[in-house]
């Protein structure tokens, strides 16, 4: 497991970045120059399809390589470029003194028709060439969305080791994270490592897939540690690293469950189940998390129930064992109204400690605000007992007593939350009505940041709150920490504003594209506009995570990739089918408009293709300027709000930068919106006009900054990047993006250093 990993280091610029960070095994990926293309060569290139080229061959990467002490695995793309790598490889061998894995899907794997790279030839040619390395031969593979996927069968495996039993170098065979869990995979891979000592597998992860962390876990103990390697994204690794430590019952439920992006908002609950047939209506609707209430019934047995209810028809213990026997992966919250309920209640819990492999959430209200009546439970005799008789852990639950909008939390408040979880020894989640959430989120939001284990769990308040008015709590903080116990309209509707406009800091962390809450780290490819430059930019396609593309309009209503139609070729490509190839990779995408005329038939097309877009997606116009709030704003909000909208403004002059009555101008234009909405500055002018610009920022969580430098004139462009400094070091990183020609950031990030 501490064996680290580059990935694509195919580039010049990427494998010089692989090579100054402190990974052990250098990954790219080797075709043919010009491969399936008429200009084809037997020249191999380090470049990943739809790429075709690239400007470093593998007699550069592999001398470069040599240089360092770092391991080398290489990812055929092609049974063409094989040989010729190999022998390129073969005549260095005197210099090659690290591990050399040589890698190729060979079989058709799960959910696919793909046959990969010829099986026999592939080995074959390693042998005859190049025996001296590690086979990492595995199976094509796909995932699917909208139905059940397969694992990997018996048949699968024993396919392979047919190909692989009489070899005598290691064999790895890799397999995709999002199918461990499924039917069979683990004890068929378990098959497939005991035919030879010579087998390991390696975990690896496509970004986009539906995890469960907990899948890892499963993996890590069913094998011997030397078996298994994990060549993970920085951010999963961390989530797994974090669910190793802990026992299932309290692990984080997006770790246990497999969610799509690591959203709090995908799992659904099921409240109340204090009778049989609320439990059972859970249990057929598959909730992922199950609530119920726990009072002391007589004979000091437990019941699910409220303390005003008039009886229960279900014990604590029979709740329990149906929860048990449950068909499907389930997480339960209890929550306790007395303190004499608790000890009788985690005896049965540890009596059955044993078959309990889900998340348990014990909750109770242990604080009271100082302008409240109500008496909370003393949390000593809540949680001293929850841990001494439950010693696997659970997460823990804490609520304010008779909180109130209007009262809302302090900033006294969430010290008193802090102090008392500071003293316990389990996850801590904050139970909050949404109604107090909004009213309270700075208090909150400052709560949340003093420990990454605390997590938020927005209830049904009192009061009902439009999803509007969750958006900003939604868009201000990390997905992977926030659950959402509301109703499912409201989780719906929730969930379709934020889906392709939400935060691009939170839906590539949460999707593992980039790791932490910093805007620095996504990545935009320029000028996207052709069917060559979008294939380029994929080919990057574990670095680049923003396409940035113009549209205009063709004479016959056509919206097309160009940023002015009037000069465009016949070869350029219409909106409909860029969409086509831009949804393959799932990279976010900002379209900048040309023409006021291109406005409606581009969002009639996005919202024809909505189903299709599952990342972000930014519309730019120059506002004010070419375009006004009724020719562009208006639009989107009426045919497909979805998105966040970008405003490319314009500095007044070089001198005066973005003046304050333009700032305001813009303000108020915004003033509505529910979208998030970001401002697209010149490097050039941030500096002098930050008081203005900081102070637009600061009229709603919703805005982001998003500063460009150098694009126009890349080869003379200069800007002071202490200046970016100083914006990075006065501003949320979470809100400023950096789109910056690269000399500028290389110079921006030593500065950064620096300081």
């Amino acid at each position: 497991m501490q064996v680290t990993w580059s990935h694509g280091a195919n580039s010049k610029a990427q494998l010089a970045e692989a090579l100054a960070s402190d990974v052990h095994m250098l990954e790219a990926d080797i075709l043919l120059r010009g491969q399936g293309t008429h200009a084809e060569t037997d020249i191999p290139v380090m470049a990943h399809p739809p790429q075709t080229d690239s400007d470093n061959t593998f007699q550069e990467w592999l001398d470069a390589a040599l240089e360092s002490s770092k391991g080398l695995k290489l990812d055929f793309k092609s049974i063409g470029s094989v040989a010729p790598s190999l022998r390129i490889l073969r005549n260095k061998s005197n210099l090659i003194n690290r591990p050399v894995w040589l890698n190729a899907d060979i079989l058709p794997g799960p959910n696919t028709v793909n046959p990969g790279v010829n099986a026999r030839e592939f080995i074959d040619t390693v042998n005859r060439i190049f025996p001296e390395c590690t086979l990492s031969i595995g199976w094509t593979t796909g995932f699917y969305y909208d139905r059940e996927n397969e694992g990997y069968t018996r048949q699968m495996v024993e396919e392979m080791h047919s190909y692989c039993g009489d070899l005598k170098q290691p064999v790895t065979f890799p397999i995709r994270n999002s199918l461990l869990g499924l039917p069979g995979t683990l004890d068929n891979l378990e098959w497939l490592l005991s035919q030879s000592e010579r087998y390991t597998i390696t975990v690896w992860t496509s970004v986009f897939d539906v995890h469960r962390i907990y899948d890892l876990v499963k993996c890590r103990n069913a094998f011997s540690h030397k078996l298994v390697y994990y060549d993970l994204p920085k951010q999963q690794e961390d989530d797994f690293l974090d669910a190793m430590q802990r026992h299932v019952s309290n692990v984080n439920p997006l770790s246990f469950f497999p969610v799509l992006r690591r959203d709090g908002l995908l799992l659904t609950w099921s409240r109340e189940t204090n009778s049989r047939e609320k439990l059972t209506e859970a249990l057929l609707r598959k909730s992922n998390i199950i609530c119920a209430d726990i009072i002391l019934g007589d004979q000091n047995q437990p019941m699910m129930a409220k303390p005003t209810d008039t009886g229960s028809d279900v014990t604590f213990d029979e709740w329990l064992s149906t929860i048990m026997a449950a068909d499907h992966d389930v997480a339960v919250k209890l929550t306790f109204h007395t303190t004499e309920a608790v000890i009788p209640t985690m005896t049965i819990l540890r009596k059955n400690m044993s078959k309990i492999d889900f998340p348990v959430i014990i909750d109770a209200a242990v604080l009271a605000p100082n302008y409240g009546s109500g008496q909370p439970l003393d949390p000593d005799l809540v949680f001293n007992p929850t841990y001494g008789l439950f010693p696997n852990g659970v997460t823990t639950s804490i609520q304010f007593q008779g909180i109130t909008p209007e009262g809302g939390i302090t900033r006294e408040m969430a010290r008193s939350a802090h102090a008392l979880a500071q003293t316990l020894s389990s996850p801590v989640t904050f139970t909050i009505p949404t109604d107090v959430a909004v009213t309270s989120w700075p208090n909150l939001k400052w709560l949340l940041e003093q420990s990454d284990t605390y997590t938020l769990t927005l209830s049904e308040g009192q009061t009902s709150i439009d999803p509007v008015d969750l958006l900003k709590i939604r868009n201000d903080f990390d997905w992977s920490r926030v659950f959402y116990d509301i109703t499912t309209e409201k989780a719906t509707e929730l969930l379709r504003m934020t889906e392709t406009g939400g935060s691009l800091v939170n839906f590539f962390q949460a999707s593992y594209k980039i790791y932490g809450q910093d805007g620095l780290s996504i990545t935009w490819a320029h000028g996207v506009n052709s069917r060559e430059a979008i294939e380029e930019a994929m080919g990057a396609y574990r670095e680049v995570t923003m396409l940035e593309a113009d549209v205009d309009i063709r004479s016959d209503n056509v919206p097309i990739m160009s940023g002015d139609a009037s000069v465009a070729g016949s070869d350029v490509m219409t909106l409909e089918e860029w969409l086509d190839i831009a949804k393959m990779r799932q990279q976010g995408i900002m379209l900048e408009f040309h023409g006021v005329d291109s406005v409606f038939p581009a969002l009639e097309v996005f919202q024809r293709r909505s189903e299709d877009l599952r990342s972000p997606v930014m519309l730019k116009a120059k506002i004010p300027g070419l375009f006004s709030k009724e020719t562009f704003i208006d639009p989107i909000v009426n045919i497909f709000p979805h998105v966040s909208i970008v405003f490319a403004m314009r500095p007044v002059s070089p001198l005066e930068g973005y003046s304050r009555v333009q700032v305001e101008e813009i303000s108020r234009m915004c003033a509505n919106l529910t979208q998030v909405v970001t401002f697209s500055v010149n490097a050039r002018q941030v500096r002098g006009s930050w008081d203005n610009l900081s102070w637009l920022l600061n009229q709603s969580p919703l805005y982001r900054l998003y500063i460009w430098a150098g694009w126009p004139e890349p080869e003379t462009y200069s800007v002071d990047v202490t200046d970016l400094v100083f914006v990075r070091n006065n501003f949320d990183h979470t809100r400023v993006y950096y789109d910056l020609i690269p000399r500028v950031m290389e110079e921006f990030k030593k500065a950064i250093e620096e300081a």
